[in-house]
Parts: structure tokens; sequence; C-alpha cells
């Protein structure tokens, strides 16, 4: 083999090695993002902390919205509480 061909094979091999590793890199950067933008205000535009509130105040809009009185919602609440209950942790939030 003459040294210009094995000069070729040398760069094409690091050249497909440096590929690989932009490729194995690209991948890990989509899993960084832990919570999407559009959540990480949740906690003051979010339905709960913006619609709840008002419906809370208005028995037949809160039955309309819910299905359910007030009262048959929040022993559900109580029901399903211990189930549901998370703790936050260093990378993300609860959802309450």
């Amino acid at each position: 083999m003459e040294e210009n061909e094995e000069e070729t094979i040398v760069i094409a091999c690091l050249l497909a090695e440096e590929e690989e590793e932009k490729a194995k890199n690209s991948r890990k950067r989509k899993h960084n993002i832990w919570i999407h933008d559009i959540f990480k205000k949740r906690s003051q535009r979010g339905e709960y902390h913006t619609l709840f509130p008002d419906l809370l105040n208005d028995d037949a809009k809160f039955f309309q919205y819910f299905r359910m009185t007030q009262v048959k919602f929040n022993t559900l609440v109580d029901i399903l509480k211990p189930h549901l209950l998370r703790q936050n942790t260093a990378y993300r939030e609860t959802i309450r």
C-alpha cells in the first residue's frame, strides 16, 4: 500500500470517529432537559393557580367544570391524596 493511501485511510478513520463522537454527544444533549419551558411557570400561570380559586367561589361553575360538588371533590381528593403525594427532588418540583 502506498503512503498516500495509508494517509487517506487514517484520515477517513479519524473523521468517522469524530462524526460518531458528535452523534453520541448530540443524543446526550437531548436528555438534559428535565422540564420543558412551557411548564416552568405553572405555579403562577397554571390552571390550578388561576382558575381553581375562582371556581371555589362559584358553586354552579365548579359543578359545571368538575361535574361534581365541592364536597364530593374534596372527599375524592382526601381518598386519593395518600396515593398521589410526591416529594420535590433536586431535579424537579412536584405537581400539586
